[in-house]
């Protein structure tokens, strides 16, 4: 199902009617540079805009600012990103957890169990840019404990000069080789085609 699908069957025919005739624009928020990009790719797909977006820079801050944003969202648009990593059993236990009273218009979407699954799921793109067989890549990225080792992992099977940027730059998503393939798309459908991938990574479909 395409992304934000079940998002727009579900919303008041209200929300639907001033999005689609006025080009209304969302609020967002998110745990970090790769989501923040994320967003803004699953928008573009939806046909949607982001008026602001907040990088809350860890999951910690945006926890404890998930109150807030769900108080605005009694009134405007939110859509909010955030990483399952192994803090609950599912995403449906983790968005219970964390807003057990969601407002009308907060939509919290919980990533199967990184962002860098999604990366994952373009194995063929992801691969190209990499330097490295597609062969390698998981059949199921979200089925991973820690999607961005395995990220480190098949980058290190690339060629040396690669190898030692990619290192060096992945784990600081807000720059370098990771950043640039997230923003061209490069790196994954997570920027060019999400609606592609929902097969291989669920939770971008929801």
């Amino acid at each position: 199902m395409p992304c934000f699908q079940q998002w727009r069957q579900s919303a008041p025919i209200s929300w639907l009617f001033l999005i689609n005739l006025m080009n209304l624009r969302i609020n967002a928020a998110t745990e970090g540079y790769p989501d923040e990009i994320a967003v803004h790719s699953l928008c573009r797909t939806a046909g949607l805009t982001v008026a602001n977006i907040y990088n809350l820079r860890g999951k910690s801050t945006l926890d404890k600012n998930l109150r807030g944003y769900n108080n605005a969202a009694k009134s405007w648009y939110w859509l909010v990103l955030r990483d399952l990593d192994h803090d609950a059993e599912c995403g449906a236990a983790l968005r219970q957890q964390l807003i057990p009273s969601p407002s009308q218009f907060m939509h919290l979407r919980i990533v199967v169990r990184e962002i860098e699954s999604w990366l994952l799921a373009d194995s063929a793109k992801f691969a190209q840019f990499l330097g490295v067989a597609r062969s390698k890549f998981p059949e199921d990225p979200e089925s991973l404990d820690y999607p961005k080792r395995e990220v480190i992992r098949l980058a290190s099977g690339s060629s040396p000069r690669e190898r030692r940027r990619t290192r060096s730059r992945l784990w600081g998503a807000s720059c370098g080789i990771y950043r640039k393939s997230l923003e061209t798309g490069r790196g994954g459908a997570v920027v060019r085609q999400p609606k592609t991938l929902s097969g291989k990574a669920d939770g971008m479909g929801r």
